[in-house]
């Protein structure tokens, strides 16, 4: 399962879609102020494709820096 770190979303530091890679990743409150709190974690990122061969990522877990 592949991570993703805040700088890999360019700080983002509003919820909604994100391109990352060949997919787009749903970033919602949690997800950055997980970041805000730990700038160096990383989340998993759960990867769907659609019918149409569109990737999908979503933020699954955190995982703190150490």
């Amino acid at each position: 399962m592949p991570t993703i770190g805040w700088a890999d979303v360019d700080w983002k530091d509003r919820a909604g879609h994100v391109a990352y890679r060949d997919m787009t990743l749903v970033l919602r409150d949690e997800h950055i102020a997980g970041w805000k709190d730990d700038p160096e974690a990383r989340y998993a990122v759960d990867v769907a494709e659609g019918a149409d061969g569109s990737k999908r990522g979503e933020l699954v877990k955190l995982y703190p820096s150490l």
